[in-house]
């Protein structure tokens, strides 16, 4: 339990408040282990979570203060998570059969400002006190699972192996909704027609509601085959799948009424539904050769896929016509070859890696707010190559020095139209980032009984595209970060806690962690911005047993 103190400060004349982005963080976590005989193992496991977020990080500055000017609500998000975990082990002489049923439910709420996204970064004074408010109430997600397999454990056999079978059955349901405020009543001075006849202070702007149920079950297999004295490992693997998606995502308010030439208060709505199977197969091979024992060579290919799912958004006048009801699931081939080495008695690691993913019917979010319209659709296809690289080195005995690299290149195979702005092929893809990079010093050692450590860490993103709605305007986003720790420990003692003191973001850097640039439905445009977080001190009291 305990709570993360805020730093961004609301300086919105009338609702001025300090350090509002504070979180409450309560969690705890029982494990229970039972042997009822040598040839069975039970555990039981249980975590829940529960948090509540107050205020907002987003800044809508660029001169590096945490500060909003533009915030009449602060707002907060409430989330409540648990998971229930059986585990049933029985040992047989040459495989284990296990039995893993568990249990996930998930309960949000929030409250978000998003006036900017409306009436752009304006003075409320000029608006007339107007407020938009985000508002999720009621989301609510269980899954259940039910896995099965069996698992080689003959260590003198060449032949190591794993098959099984998976069910699991997942429940979402929940609204979201926009909604309309003003002290005045009045619709803001900077919203111009036909958007100025729709604003409603009675009605939701939108009102989304949703419930969709998803059965899975699959089956998979894996084998692996050992030759030349265990120098040589083959496996291959696959598993088959079979989703079946049944729901709906119910979409109405006076926003929905004017993207879709219908009269105010109406009552227009947009009903996406679907009932809908899916089946694939997800093949995976790998090569390994270990000439020797300091050197490890690999090869291997896999696919991979995201379920799709009931469309959620919607689309009105000037945006293409209604977007599908069902978004495709995507899928990726993933190929990658790499190499690990140690050197001077295990003192030295080297590795390096690279990789080609190729990317099929990739979902993204489509956004047009001078249209007031959005929907998830797919792009044809994204292809990306990469290369990263690590090295550890133990100069002496307690020192760890440690460094990683990794250049992506990814981009889309295809040309398609957003925003009524045509993207062309090889444009980069949102949320990928073109290097990253992590140094590390670590040092530990012993004075009698007590353990004494410390360490310095450097991590840095840069040349990513914070757009993730494929405007044509954007900022792109990095930062470089030092963090510094120091601790100690008492190995000999029962009860003694370990002390730590820890300095994240040490040179109180004010770098952009996330960015949005956009137009809002009046002709006002805003950018918000997410600095990480500046530097704080943290003492952690904790102990094992």
């Amino acid at each position: 339990t305990g709570r993360e103190p805020g730093y961004n400060d609301n300086i919105t004349p009338g609702h001025e408040a300090k350090d509002i982005n504070w979180r409450d963080r309560d969690a705890i976590r029982v494990s229970l282990g039972v042997r009822p005989g040598p040839d069975w193992d039970i555990h039981l496991n249980y975590s829940y979570e529960k948090s509540f977020r107050n205020g907002t990080a987003v800044s809508n500055n660029h001169d590096g203060d945490y500060t909003n000017s533009n915030l009449q609500l602060l707002g907060f998000n409430k989330y409540d998570y648990s998971l229930g975990e059986l585990n049933i082990v029985r040992h047989f002489s040459a495989f284990d059969l296990v039995a893993v049923t568990g249990l996930m439910k998930t309960h949000t709420s929030k409250d978000e400002d998003l006036t900017a996204s409306i009436v752009g970064d304006s003075d409320p004074a000029t608006t007339g006190g107007y407020i938009n408010v985000s508002r999720d109430r009621g989301v609510r997600t269980s899954v259940f699972t039910q896995e099965v397999r069996l698992v080689s454990t003959d260590t003198t056999s060449p032949w190591k192996w794993v098959v099984g079978a998976n069910y699991s059955r997942e429940k979402a349901r929940g609204s979201s909704s926009l909604l309309n405020f003003s002290d005045t009543g009045v619709v803001p001075s900077v919203i111009g027609p036909p958007f100025n006849a729709y604003f409603s202070f009675t009605e939701p702007f939108i009102l989304l509601s949703w419930d969709v149920r998803i059965e899975e079950l699959s089956g998979f297999a894996d084998v692996t085959r050992e030759f030349f004295d265990d120098k040589l490992e083959i496996s291959v693997g696959g598993r088959y799948y079979r989703f079946k998606t049944k729901g709906s995502a119910l979409n109405q308010g006076s926003l929905i009424e004017l993207t879709n030439f219908a009269p105010p208060g109406s009552g227009f709505q947009i009903l996406n539904q679907a009932d809908r199977s899916e089946d694939g197969f997800n093949p995976k091979a790998s090569i390994t050769f270990k000439p020797n024992k300091s050197i490890l060579a690999y090869v291997s290919a896999s696919r991979g896929f995201r379920l799709g799912g009931v469309q959620s958004g919607w689309s009105g006048f000037g945006s293409g016509g209604p977007p599908p009801q069902y978004v495709s699931s995507d899928y990726l081939w993933n190929y990658e070859a790499g190499l690990r080495t140690n050197w001077l008695d295990n003192r030295l690691h080297v590795d390096v890696a690279a990789f080609h993913l190729d990317w099929k019917k990739a979902q993204f979010t489509y956004s047009d707010p001078t249209q007031g319209a959005f929907y998830t659709t797919n792009v044809g296809a994204v292809r990306g190559n990469g290369v990263e690289g690590s090295v550890e080195f133990v100069p002496v005995r307690g020192l760890t020095l440690s460094g990683s690299a990794a250049y992506t290149d990814i981009k889309t195979a295809v040309p398609f139209t957003s925003a009524g702005v045509t993207i062309p092929t090889g444009t980069q893809w949102p949320g990928s980032f073109k290097w990253q990079t992590a140094a590390s010093a670590e040092y530990a050692t012993r004075v009698g009984s007590v353990g004494l450590n410390g360490g310095v860490t450097f991590t840095s993103l840069s040349g990513g595209v914070a757009d993730t709605l494929f405007k044509t305007e954007s900022n792109n986003i990095g930062y470089k970060l030092v963090d510094m720790h120091l601790g100690v420990s008492f190995p000999d003692s029962r009860w003694a806690p370990d002390i730590s003191f820890i300095v994240r973001n040490l040179l109180n850097s004010h770098d952009f962690a996330a960015n949005l640039t956009d137009a809002a439905i009046a002709p006002v445009p805003y950018s918000y911005v997410t600095y990480v977080q500046p530097r704080a001190f943290v003492l952690q009291l904790s102990k094992s047993f």
